[in-house]
């Protein structure tokens, strides 16, 4: 899905080549035989996260480094 994305982006809005993005949707139909469907119900926008305002009280962690994220 990854690589068919980007096949078609570059398509689209780079003047990419077309046979990218049928060599990427080969290559996906080939998975989907052996793997059964491509699950696509996390596609598209997702809504955003809602977050509550903190409260007066919370202290905001400080006990992460930048390897966790």
């Amino acid at each position: 899905m990854r690589d068919l994305g980007a096949a078609y982006y570059a398509e689209q809005r780079q003047g990419g080549p077309h046979d990218a993005v049928e060599n990427a949707l080969v290559a996906l139909d080939a998975h989907a035989s052996q793997a059964g469907p491509v699950d696509v119900s996390t596609t598209g926008p997702q809504p955003m996260p809602t977050q509550s305002a903190p409260s007066a009280g919370d202290q905001p962690a400080s006990d992460f480094k930048l390897d966790d994220l």
